[in-house]
């Protein structure tokens, strides 16, 4: 089910969300820009790509005691943070700004929605910093409400999808 890039084993590093209320899961890589569905029975049903470009997990794996074991070498680029899922909506926190953002868009945290039925990207909204802490968890409760989780305290944002 997962695919390998470089060492088989960061590379396809990830997160998994379940999608309510139909069962399937959705698995989210962390350094690169793909994510895939898997049915009730672990099937790939989807694989789709982010809005990033960074189409090969930008890592640097060492090998360490004669073969024995292996660590990463220098930090690697996170490219996808957060995953959430709602029936055929993916929401994924992605760690990499656009080129076309200013410094002053870059103190949020920038989410973005894809549609599974489509298979296409929605759009993207920002989270805003909360006490100039930048949001740890988030979860898409239901079409009208996002739960945001920071260090110090926990906000429900209301919204409409």
């Amino acid at each position: 089910i997962l695919v390998p890039q470089i060492d088989g084993i960061f590379c396809t590093a990830g997160l998994a969300q379940k999608t309510y209320p139909n069962g399937t899961a959705v698995y989210v890589y962390t350094y690169r820009n793909e994510f895939f569905v898997l049915d009730s029975g672990l099937s790939v049903t989807t694989r789709m790509n982010t809005i990033d470009t960074t189409t090969t997990a930008k890592i640097k794996v060492a090998t360490l005691r004669k073969g024995s074991s292996s660590n990463l070498s220098s930090p690697p680029t996170i490219v996808n943070r957060k995953v959430s899922a709602l029936k055929n909506l993916v929401f994924i926190q992605s760690q990499m700004f656009s080129d076309n953002e200013t410094i002053g868009e870059k103190e949020y945290t920038p989410v973005d929605i894809y549609d599974l039925n489509d298979r296409t990207y929605m759009g993207s909204f920002r989270l805003p910093l909360y006490k100039k802490e930048r949001l740890s968890e988030f979860m898409v409760l239901d079409q009208h409400r996002i739960l945001l989780i920071y260090p110090s305290g926990i906000l429900s944002l209301w919204v409409r999808f």
